[in-house]
């Protein structure tokens, strides 16, 4: 015959009556078992309350009813090490003491799973720290056998509000159970599902990272070092101003959350953040990656506007070259929601002074702002340069 392990106690339940009432009867009720107590004037008795079929991860009910009335009495519940207690969908830790002077109140227990996790908590959000406002450091930690090491599984979720995306990633690490494992995630944002995960039995919650307010100082002194050699060596600034309003992150309510969330372009969020790059995880969620691509394009731009200016010059005989600013205008330009492949319609136009006919006769060409070609493009550059910090 196989011996049966001895029953474990679901709770310890100190029922306490603290009136003059000579004999008062108690129910408690736990799951679908009943135990009765009978207490004299002023007395109390501890309950061991105990089942040999609980399952992992279930709850049951708990009550605790007062047979009679004008009961002046009370209880207290302390949960065994494996054991949440639940009170209008607030859990209250395993082992902690609970004092209640309610009558017929409904509860439950739960039986915890063999790993449950305790660091992060559920729905925690998890703003990008500052100073850097480019990562996030979170701590992990959950109980379980302490025999084997859990197996965490982070998988990050980011989509715009107009769902864009989604953009992923994953991230794994090992602990020992109980201890704190810090991790640190740079340029991941959104929504975070956790795993932990000891032998076949797994844990879940989820958390969100969210964006935090950069300063303004903090912006500029960074677009001036990508930039620090063009023509306008605090362009940057200004388009970041049109593009963003100086923000990578602005309030927005995403995954239920409303918080500090990447800045969406007017279309649901096809570009992203600080300078208006195209959405990635990457440029939703390091601001510094955000402004080195946008500088990145930015010189491609002034190659672009180069090779326009040189085209145009092959046509008009004696037009002078671009000088630094004037390419550098034609390639915010390019930059810009108003970009075009056309000769006419660049920032630039070639203009004849003094001449007559397509080839400028008895005159000479030079070059004029293309308010007739592109006048919301020209209006763009203007406001860009017009920004500037």
């Amino acid at each position: 015959m196989i011996a049966q392990p001895p029953l474990q106690p679901l709770t310890s339940i100190i029922v306490t009556h603290t009136g003059n009432t000579p004999s008062v009867n108690f129910t408690i009720t736990v799951g679908t078992t009943n135990y009765t107590v009978v207490l004299g004037a002023m007395a109390s008795k501890t309950i061991s309350v105990q089942t040999a079929n609980l399952v992992d991860g279930n709850s049951y009910p708990f009550t605790i009813h007062l047979n009679g009335t004008n009961i002046d009495a009370g209880y207290q519940l302390t949960l065994a090490e494996d054991m949440l207690f639940t009170n209008n969908n607030s859990h209250i830790e395993s082992g902690a003491l609970n004092t209640f002077n309610h009558r017929d109140d409904n509860y439950t227990v739960q039986k915890m799973a063999a790993v449950q996790i305790t660091r992060p908590t559920l729905d925690q959000n998890f703003p990008l720290e500052l100073p850097a406002a480019t990562s996030v450091g979170i701590s992990f930690s959950a109980q379980g056998t302490a025999t084997s090491q859990i197996s965490w599984t982070v998988d990050f979720l980011y989509q715009t509000t107009g769902g864009r995306g989604p953009f992923t990633d994953q991230k794994t690490f090992t602990s020992s159970p109980d201890a704190v494992q810090p991790e640190r995630y740079s340029g991941l944002g959104g929504q975070l599902t956790i795993n932990g995960q000891q032998g076949t039995v797994t844990d879940q919650l989820m958390c969100t990272i969210t964006g935090v307010a950069i300063p303004d100082s903090q912006i500029t002194t960074s677009l001036d070092a990508l930039y620090s050699t063009g023509a306008t060596p605090n362009l940057m600034t200004g388009i970041a101003q049109i593009e963003s309003s100086y923000a990578q992150f602005v309030t927005l309510t995403l995954f239920n959350l409303t918080a500090l969330w990447p800045n969406e372009s007017f279309d649901g969020g096809s570009h992203i953040g600080l300078m208006m790059m195209p959405v990635s995880m990457l440029n939703a969620w390091d601001w510094t990656s955000n402004a080195k691509a946008a500088v990145q394009l930015f010189s491609e731009k002034l190659s672009r506007a180069a090779s326009l200016g040189t085209k145009i010059i092959k046509g008009h005989s004696g037009l002078p070259a671009l000088t630094a600013l004037q390419t550098e205008q034609m390639a915010v330009l390019l930059y810009g929601p108003y970009a075009s492949s056309s000769l006419a319609k660049q920032y630039y136009a070639p203009a004849c002074v003094g001449g007559t006919g397509p080839t400028c006769t008895g005159g000479t060409w030079t070059w004029v702002v293309n308010s007739e070609g592109n006048a919301d493009g020209v209006d763009y550059v203007n406001s860009v340069y017009a920004g500037v910090k």
